[in-house]
């Protein structure tokens, strides 16, 4: 199941770090109404990409991983594609 926003088709998110027990996980600012505000925890993030602030328009699928333990979030992802936001 592929996750539409109305910008190129793209999830706008982004970054926290080690907050909430969890080590990282994106907070959905824009894309498909049901996900704003949604903590999403990609279990293929890049080291690069793991940087408090950053923001990211990205297109992912829902994934069957486990997210970290006492990490408390909305849906466990792997991203398809992903590209920083200025």
């Amino acid at each position: 199941m592929k996750a539409k926003s109305s910008i190129d088709n793209r999830t706008v998110g982004t970054i926290h770090v080690a907050e909430e027990n969890c080590p990282y996980y994106i907070l959905v600012n824009s894309g498909a109404e049901e996900l704003i505000n949604k903590k999403l925890y990609p279990v293929d993030l890049h080291d690069k990409y793991k940087k408090k602030g950053l923001k990211l328009a990205f297109v992912f699928t829902y994934s069957k991983a486990m997210s970290p333990e006492n990490c408390s979030i909305d849906g466990v992802i792997a991203l398809d594609s992903i590209q920083v936001i200025p």
